[in-house]
């Protein structure tokens, strides 16, 4: 909310919600604002009052640890922005308090970009909060300029913290990734929580069309109760996964909702224990082509493990990746299909002793289905 922002006094003058005046000389530098770095909360929101004014665009976070308060920080409202540090690991925010998000960024329907790298964001108090919320309040096609770019960034946690979402995108696509590290440390209890996701695109408004919503390259994913969660009730498309892995987690990528999710890359390492690829929505236009394993990531093998599991319509589909189910789990299936499946072409190398490829409850096959298989079983209900 803007009216809670620092308001402009003069050119390099704000004054925070407590009064203090804060003097912006040379570069937006969090550390010289706060004073300390226990807590630069309000050092934080005097910060991007400046980015909001206009008075600078850049603010930058020395090496060092900073607490920050995520339930009261601040929202970049409607202007392009950076956030620099110096390394991840270096440059460190950490949580002072539970819920919440530590950046927050708005824009309605305009071409403003938030940049952040170089950083570590670090949850070291609660399980409910989190690191980076991006979000378009206009209708539309959203995503067509980039909103979120993230360089060199880490969300992890300390022991017994985790982060709810690591990223979260609300009704806006244009989130690029190049080297990006998230993690919840060795948290099973985080890979437990079924509203603990990495990363989430959420597209819940009518009228709202999400393009280019996420490219991302070098991505690295790692406990938590899903890795990537696109909640679609209107349309999400182009979502490109480059390079990278997603372990640790009981689901890789995970559609959920009424809505399509199209346009899908997928050429990464996946190692999950229940679900590589779980697609509760239509799944139109994909391209898999990475290694996709079930395996039990140090907790049990889930014996009824689905590799890639498509509840939903599924038309134009390549996927000629590698497939393993984990070892004599033989109750595992590589790929099951629950509803049609429409100018595909599904020709995996699948190995393991369950089931390769399931099609008993599909409907309408117009496919081409070749099996390189080192060991599998088809099923077919057609």
């Amino acid at each position: 909310n803007p009216s809670q922002s620092p308001m402009q006094l003069g050119s390099n003058i704000l004054n925070d919600a407590n009064g203090t005046q804060w003097a912006l000389q040379g570069d937006l530098n969090l550390k010289a604002l706060g004073g300390t770095t226990s807590d630069v909360t309000l050092a934080y929101n005097a910060a991007v009052g400046a980015l909001n004014s206009g008075v600078k665009a850049t603010m930058r976070l020395p090496a060092g640890d900073y607490g920050i308060n995520p339930a009261t920080t601040t929202t970049i409202y409607r202007v392009s922005a950076s956030i620099e540090g110096e390394g991840m690991g270096v440059s460190r925010f950490l949580t002072t308090a539970t819920g919440g998000a530590v950046t927050k960024f708005e824009r309605n329907g305009g071409s403003e970009t938030l940049s952040i790298s170089n950083i570590s964001y670090i949850a070291d108090s609660g399980t409910t909060s989190t690191a980076i919320q991006a979000e378009d309040t206009s209708s539309g096609v959203n995503g067509g300029i980039d909103s979120l770019i993230l360089s060199n960034v880490e969300a992890e946690a300390t022991s017994s913290n985790w982060w709810r979402k690591h990223i979260v995108m609300i009704e806006v696509g244009g989130l690029v990734i190049n080297y990006a590290y998230l993690r919840n440390g060795g948290q099973s209890a985080a890979q437990n929580d079924v509203n603990t996701a990495s990363i989430e695109v959420r597209n819940l408004k009518a009228g709202v069309f999400i393009i280019r919503a996420i490219d991302a390259s070098h991505l690295y994913i790692q406990r938590a109760n899903t890795c990537v969660l696109l909640t679609a009730e209107q349309s999400i498309e182009s979502v490109y996964f480059n390079s990278g892995e997603m372990v640790g987690a009981d689901y890789g990528v995970r559609t959920e909702g009424a809505g399509k999710v199209g346009a899908i890359k997928i050429d990464v390492h996946m190692d999950c224990i229940k679900r590589n690829i779980l697609a509760n929505s239509d799944f139109n236009f994909c391209k898999i082509i990475g290694d996709l394993r079930l395996s039990n990531n140090g907790a049990s093998v889930d014996t009824t493990g689905i590799c890639c599991e498509f509840n939903a319509n599924v038309e134009m589909m390549l996927a000629n990746g590698s497939v393993a189910m984990a070892g004599s789990a033989n109750s595992q299936r590589g790929f099951k299909f629950n509803g049609n499946v429409i100018q595909s072409q599904i020709n995996p190398q699948i190995k393991g002793d369950g089931v390769g490829l399931d099609m008993v409850s599909s409907g309408i096959v117009l496919a081409y289905l070749q099996l390189l298989l080192l060991a599998m079983v088809l099923q077919q209900g057609f």
